[in-house]
This record gives structure tokens, sequence and C-alpha cells, in this order.
């Protein structure tokens, strides 16, 4: 349950509910009027092994079903796209426009966890034990009839996303509970549980 309030800081706030069972990781956009919640279970009404609600404070909510289920989603910092943990791969969702699964492709890219880096065009993604960024290039130039700037093909803008190596932490299999980055990236910061049981905090230094 996704409880929605509007004019919160005023007596003329309203609250509006939408039911999205097991939302387990959203994400704003940074011009904070966007946000991607993620579920396991398929969109409401069927459909999907996943699902993403989008909910934005200027279209209506909309639902988009996954191929699998998602564990997590993050915007690159410039705001262009978000991307979508997908089992299996990550979905490339555009910012501006009608949002469609796949509408800007999908990324060979295992994640559990994904967390936007401050160069702003890329995410540094953590599937226990290892650790990966991808990084989107953007480019495009707008024609006479083709000028609005949002990636194709609702606009003249392409992505493409590259991979970087992915990089074992030497730590074995573990589940992710904490996972965050310092300020300037430069650190990442995860609470973690083992198979016995046992909690351990580690820091990784780029």
């Amino acid at each position: 349950r996704i409880n929605v309030c509007k004019n919160c800081n005023s007596t003329a706030r309203t609250f509006s509910t939408i039911l999205f069972p097991n939302a387990s990781a959203a994400a704003f956009s940074p011009d904070n009027l966007k946000v991607y919640l993620v579920s396991s279970s398929p969109c409401p009404g069927g459909g999907g092994n996943g699902c993403i609600l989008v909910y934005s404070q200027v279209d209506s909510p909309q639902y988009v079903p996954l191929s699998g289920p998602a564990s997590d989603a993050a915007f690159i910092a410039n705001g262009t796209a978000g991307f979508i943990a997908e089992s299996g791969q990550a979905e490339v969702l555009p910012t501006c426009g009608p949002n469609t699964a796949g509408a800007l492709g999908s990324v060979n890219l295992v994640a559990q966890s994904l967390r936007p880096l401050p160069d702003g065009m890329s995410l540094l993604a953590l599937t226990p034990p290892n650790l990966q960024t991808v990084t989107a290039s953007i480019t495009g130039s707008a024609g006479p009839s083709n000028s609005i700037g949002c990636p194709a093909p609702r606009g003249f803008l392409n992505i493409t996303n590259t991979l970087g190596p992915q990089v074992n932490l030497g730590t074995g299999s573990f589940v992710t509970k904490q996972f965050f980055l310092s300020p300037d990236g430069s650190k990442a910061y995860i609470l973690a549980q083992t198979g016995t049981g046992a909690y351990f905090p580690f820091i990784v230094v780029f």
C-alpha cells in the first residue's frame, strides 16, 4: 500500500492510496516529478512476472509489466533515464514522455541493487559478491521535425550503455541489508548478512 500526500504542509492536504503488492524498492527522478516503484509480483490485474509502478505528479499512474521480478530502481543523476534491476538484466526507461518497458532497450547487467554515481551518467550495481558499473552515453542532434529533448523514439536523443569490468569483493556470497555510497562516489558502504546469520559491515574504496 502506497500513501500519497499532496499539500502536506497545509490544512488543505489530501491523501490517496495505491495498492501495489510486494513493492520492494523505489527511486525518485532527480527533478522529483516521477518515482519508479518495483515489485516482484505481477502488475495489478495481471501481466508480467514483475512490475513497475510509474507515479508522476503530472501524469496518471502507469503499471509496466516485466519479464522477471524486479529488485531495485535508480536514475542516472542527469535525469534522462531510469534503470530497473530485473532478474538477468536491467531495463532502461525514459524519464520524459509515456513509459513503456524496454522502449530504450535493456542492459545485460545482473544486479540486485543500483546506486547512482556522481558523474551523472553512471550507476554502481551490486550482486553479491560482485560490483559492476554501467555508464550511459547520450548522443543525437535536434532536427526540424524531431526537436523534443527526450530519448528516441519520443525525441532525438539516443542512449547507449557500457558495462565496466565485474569486480569480485572476495567475501563469498552474502545478503545485502544496506548499500549506499559516499557523496563523492569514492566509497561504497555495505551491511551484509552471511549464510550463518552473522552481520558484517565493510567499505569498498574506489
